[in-house]
């Protein structure tokens, strides 16, 4: 399957995120884990293809998450 350049940020961030998650505690990974696929799911599902300035600021704002949760002081989830 051929994917945009657009689709393949997505895919590549919600890879980093994964990558980012089995750095985290044992005892955290599955709410780390929880929040990522909810977050992504839900604007997939909300969000229509063709908006590409929403997308755009997503994956910015997902970016700036990511880099937090890279942290070594980030050890859980809590909402």
């Amino acid at each position: 399957m051929v994917h945009s350049g657009l689709q393949r940020q997505v895919l590549g961030l919600y890879k980093q995120v994964q990558r980012a998650i089995r750095t985290k505690p044992q005892e955290s990974q599955a709410a780390f884990l929880n929040y990522a696929r909810t977050e992504f799911k839900t604007n997939a599902k909300d969000i229509k293809r063709t908006d590409v300035l929403h997308i755009e600021h997503l994956l910015r704002t997902g970016s700036k998450q990511l880099k937090l949760f890279k942290s070594p002081h980030v050890k859980s989830l809590q909402r």
